[in-house]
């Protein structure tokens, strides 16, 4: 919950979204209510559990959640979910962490930055949960938080198409837009409501035993009479109650007071509940509620030295305090929603400067791990300066992260005095671009522009250059024309940028670069000062864009190892800190796919390279070319003709802008394709009719392959000729050695082809480099001769041609019976020229299940790629 009883995102700390909470320890054992969840959830594959606040709705599921007989994923809802791509986000975080390693909810994506939810994003969701296999209970708390028809139609979406393996369990105050009538009559929903959550005789005579002075039996009457079972209203009151000594009211007293009708009860309890309280701690618990978690830190901003002690004399008490995270012995607690906001009534009715003051130390406090609650704050505060200025100084780290919805809830709450000053009115302009409307970002930036000259010089510069920074950060989506020299030259005068300004500005730079140019050592150089920055001022999403970026020119200088060890890092820790976003992601994509390739692990760089590629934005040109000559490639080496289709489609797709460079490395690999398949002099005829005009060096390198195979050795020298050796790079530079090496191997110059081939196996053993000796068959006599000379590489090159001449493992004979009934179904479609998304559409299924269903099918015939696959299903009766 947000300082003013509304919900903030808590995408900095995911977990305590998608943890089951940690009830009270003095809960009070319910056995009928957890024998009653139980057969609800036995029978009924949706339950719905809706009571008003304080009904113990969450105390009651977290109670049962441990003792069920299947795993229980759980999402805590806030009103930021009501964006449909947040909620999406949500419960795949909440299924991944119980679900453990699984690859078809790993290979989900939610949208791009920017992209709506579509049907597709749940269908694919739901498929994913269908093919786990294991059975388990997803509960999805305070539902009534989602309001809009996008997040609705999530909802319902997962009610219509559940898995048979799945039950739902809906908590909300309130009945969510269902056809509940319907769901009824065919049994589907089962119901637990607010007469079943209030707490009978019996268990109020449990809890008030408890108290440290027990109630006798007339006035457990009484209370359960007079609170009607209601959870939260018996504990307040026996919270209360234990402030009735000799000297004070009597329990009878005080609940006969409690029959007024003129007191409000919540306001009553509450009152009742800090007058008994010692004045410290009472005062403190009106402060320390105006932050929604807290820990002895926060007891100590809002408390003084004394803060931690009262906070633990707070849980000593049991004042509505659960544990939500942290260590045993320092917890993050959470305050229940309903005490929280009525004691911060209480506190800005009696002393309003307080509250203000605590809301501005909360403000300033949490600012650097979760700007949202920090804007909360300051408005709560009534300080739109402070929460105006909190925003301009780090938007620009959220809206990398992918949360732009959370940068337009923020400038929500900015009062409009401060929100439409020229630094917001910038940042109004970013959100909207994101969002997909350029021209409201236009109007926004042009308002921007008329105001500089009211400004004072230095505001104004300021001003100046974070429009400039946005047209930067924006200029990926409408082109990258004179992208890099602004921004260098907004770098020439970083003296007068604030931390996030420089942080932002070699970002942006370096992205432009590495997206445009092939200087990578520039690149490199300018992201690693930007994640330095960021990292130096807690700017976490920049740096971690920063280090995303950073792989791909470190794969261009030949890193192949760090840049896989990067991109490693910056998934680890997108995935802990919950952001997702296609775009953060695009690069390792690309760098994870470039690398599988070379070291010949062509399935996991097909789904690497088509999830860079699918976030990348077109004018991302060099990216975009490095990454689809490996994808085209990859399929090359897969046998997979319509894979190769598909990647020329996405490449040279019109919206990709792709030069004539990229359309002729195309048509190179397209003639590898033939060489490879035995049909060498066609490819190089193809190569032949190519027009003249701008080359890749790596399609120079394949040309010179076409045409070696194709017995035409002037051609292919004279193709490696075009490509120097300070062009080639590590990688590219075992397969121009090994095309040599091939070369002169078959003119009779045995002592240059050991040369260029010691040279391919030094460059291929430092890096993990394997796809070129697989690609090249005909290179094992030249193996086994390099081996009887002697080489320091002779255990990789045994390892070469145990994979090449040696016998393959034994693969056991496969019968139908080993393939499910859709597994034969996905294998037969593989016969034809059908891309992966063309056999979904053909077998009514997602892309995602039938790439469940083809690795399946590869690991079950031991093979490595589709026309493997073909050639052991043919030969094992499985195809005609």
């Amino acid at each position: 919950m947000a300082t003013d009883g509304t919900p903030v995102p808590e995408a900095r700390q995911p977990r305590a979204r998608v943890s089951v909470p940690s009830p009270a320890a003095a809960v009070v054992p319910r056995p009928r209510l957890d024998a009653r969840l139980d057969a609800l959830v036995a029978a009924h594959p949706l339950t719905l559990v809706v009571a008003p606040a304080g009904s113990g709705k969450t105390t009651a599921l977290a109670t049962w959640a441990p003792s069920a007989s299947t795993s229980v994923a759980w999402l805590s809802l806030d009103r930021f979910d009501d964006d449909p791509a947040r909620l999406h986000r949500g419960l795949l975080d909440a299924l991944r962490r119980v679900s453990g390693p699984s690859p078809a909810l790993d290979a989900l994506a939610p949208p791009a930055l920017g992209e709506r939810l579509a049907g597709a994003h749940v269908a694919a969701l739901l498929d994913a949960l269908g093919a786990l296999g294991t059975e388990l209970v997803l509960v999805l708390d305070d539902v009534h938080e989602l309001s809009s028809k996008g997040s609705a139609e999530v909802v319902s979406t997962m009610v219509e198409r559940l898995p048979s393996n799945v039950r739902l369990i809906l908590a909300s105050r309130s009945d969510p837009a269902l056809p509940l009538r319907r769901l009824r009559d065919a049994g589907v929903l089962g119901e637990l409501r607010q007469d079943e959550l209030a707490f009978d005789q019996a268990e109020t005579g449990t809890l008030a035993g408890a108290e440290p002075t027990p109630l006798d039996d007339a006035d457990t009457d009484r209370l359960r009479e007079l609170t009607a079972g209601w959870p939260v209203a018996l504990r307040l009151t026996l919270t209360a109650l234990r402030g009735a000594t000799d000297d004070g009211p009597r329990p009878a007293a005080v609940l006969a007071a409690m029959g007024r009708a003129d007191v409000p009860l919540a306001d009553y309890l509450v009152e009742e509940v800090l007058r008994v309280l010692p004045p410290a701690l009472a005062a403190f618990v009106l402060r320390a509620v105006c932050a929604e978690t807290v820990d002895a830190g926060t007891a100590a901003l809002v408390g003084g030295p004394e803060g931690p002690a009262l906070l633990e004399e707070c849980r000593r008490r049991e004042l509505f305090l659960a544990a939500v995270g942290g260590a045993e012995d320092a917890p993050v607690l959470r305050w229940h929603a309903l005490f929280a906001a009525q004691c911060q009534v209480i506190l800005r009715r009696t002393d309003p400067e307080a509250y203000r003051e605590t809301h501005r130390v909360l403000a300033r406090a949490c600012a650097d791990v979760d700007l949202a609650a920090a804007v909360a704050h300051a408005t709560a505060a009534d300080d739109g300066e402070l929460a105006a200025s909190l925003l301009r100084d780090r938007w620009a780290d959220h809206l990398v992260a992918g949360e732009h919805e959370t940068v337009r809830a923020m400038l929500g709450r900015v009062p409009s005095l401060w929100r439409d000053g020229p630094e917001l009115a910038v940042v109004e302009a970013a959100v909207c671009a994101v969002e997909g409307k350029p021209d409201l970002a236009a109007d926004h930036l042009a308002h921007t522009r008329r105001t500089l000259a009211e400004l004072p010089d230095d505001r104004a510069l300021a001003v100046r250059t974070t429009v400039t920074l946005v047209e930067l950060y924006l200029a990926p989506r409408v082109g990258l024309t004179d992208a890099v020299e602004r921004g260098r030259t907004i770098l020439g005068r970083s003296d007068d940028l604030r931390p996030l300004g420089v942080a932002f500005a070699y970002y942006l730079v370096g992205r432009a670069e590495a997206y445009s140019e092939y200087d990578d050592a520039r690149s490199l150089d300018h992201l690693r000062r930007g994640a330095a920055v960021a990292a130096e001022h807690g700017l976490t999403a920049l740096e971690l864009a920063c280090l995303a970026e950073s792989a791909l020119p470190l794969l261009g200088t030949g890193d192949l190892e760090g840049a896989w060890r990067t991109a490693d890092e910056v998934e680890a820790r997108a995935v802990a800190a919950g952001w997702r976003s296609p775009e953060l992601l695009a690069s390792p994509h690309v760098v994870r796919g470039f690398v599988s390739y070379m070291r010949d692990r062509l399935e996991d760089a097909c789904r690497h390279l088509e999830a860079g590629l699918a976030a990348l934005p077109p004018s991302a040109v060099v990216a975009r070319s490095r990454a689809g000559a490996a994808l085209m490639a990859s399929c090359v080496g897969l046998g997979d003709r319509g894979g190769l289709l598909r990647a020329r489609a996405i490449v040279l797709a019109p919206d990709a802008a792709a030069s004539p460079a990229v359309v002729d490395c195309a048509a190179v690999i397209e003639a590898l394709d033939q060489a490879l398949g035995g049909r060498a002099r066609f490819g190089a005829e193809a190569l032949d009719r190519l027009p003249a005009g701008p080359r890749l060096v790596v399609s120079h390198v394949w040309a010179a392959e076409v045409y070696r195979r194709a017995d035409r050795p002037d051609d292919a020298w004279r193709s490696l000729a075009q490509v120097d050796e300070a062009q080639r790079g590590a990688q590219l530079s075992v397969n121009w050695e090994l095309t040599a090496a091939m070369l002169a191997w078959g003119q009779g110059d045995v002592g240059s082809a050991h040369g260029h081939l010691a040279r391919a196996l030094d460059h291929a053993a430092d890096r993990g480099i394997r796809r070129p000796f697989a690609e090249r068959d005909d290179v094992g006599p030249l193996l086994r001769d390099h081996l009887a000379r002697g080489t320091r590489h002779a255990e990789l090159v045994r390892e070469f041609l145990a994979e090449r001449d040696g016998p393959r493992p034994t693969r056991q004979p496969v019968v139908a019976k080993e393939l499910s009934a859709r597994e034969l179904e996905v294998l037969r479609e593989l016969r034809s020229s059908r891309s992966t998304v063309e056999i979904a559409a053909a077998l009514f299924l997602s892309v995602n299940t039938v790439k469940t269903h083809t690795r399946s099918i590869y690991r079950k015939l031991g093979v490595r790629g589709r026309r493997e696959a073909l050639q052991a299903a043919l030969a094992a009766g499985l195809l005609e």
